[in-house]
């Protein structure tokens, strides 16, 4: 009985930590503002290791795990993300078809107490990183607010792996830049889904 308790509390944390590294590299960690601090407790607590997972390796080296870089754009208190889950871990979602419309969000918060104006560029990225699509629109954020812009794109007739990466600058975000991305998965027409 305590084996099976152990194996489901370790699959539970690895689990969440797919979660949150997902969250953290397509920005959405400040999509419900009330659960952003919770989702980084284990960064900010050490247990020698064993399940704060903002460190990797030996504990007393603190060598960052590859996601970190990323907390300064799923934290910046003026973001924009992509609202649209990221591929590689959402297994749940089934694969796009070529040729068909992608429709996803673009969420733009503003932690500032005056508007944050800048502007907003969508790429779309091939597995040889070449640009495929692209998009750049202007975006004001009221202060202290929050809004969702739809995004309509066709996705290519070559199957295979992308890449839908943001770029915000806005006038107050610290961040030079602020990032967001999530990989999109395209098939070929005739695959079937598998249950």
């Amino acid at each position: 009985m305590k084996q099976m308790m152990l194996c489901s509390l370790i699959f539970l944390a690895l689990a969440a930590n797919a979660q949150r590294t997902t969250m953290v590299l397509n920005g959405t960690w400040q999509f419900d503002r009330a659960h952003a601090g919770v989702l980084a407790f284990t960064h900010l607590t050490n247990n020698f290791g064993y399940t704060g997972d903002g460190y990797i390796n030996n504990i007393k080296d603190l060598e960052p795990e590859p996601v970190q870089p990323w907390f300064k754009h799923a934290f910046a208190p003026s973001t924009v993300f992509i609202n649209h889950p990221d591929e590689r871990y959402m297994k749940r979602f089934a694969p796009h078809e070529p040729d068909a419309q992608l429709l996803f969000t673009i969420k733009a918060i503003n932690d500032f107490s005056k508007t944050e104006m800048g502007a907003v560029t969508i790429k779309f990225y091939d597995a040889q990183s070449r640009v495929v699509w692209s998009q750049k629109q202007s975006i004001d954020i009221a202060p202290f607010g929050e809004m969702h812009c739809p995004v309509v794109m066709k996705l290519p007739k070559t199957p295979g792996g992308y890449t839908l990466v943001s770029a915000f600058k806005g006038t107050h975000t610290p961040a030079e830049v602020q990032r967001s991305k999530a990989y999109i998965n395209i098939l070929k027409s005739n695959h079937k889904m598998q249950a």
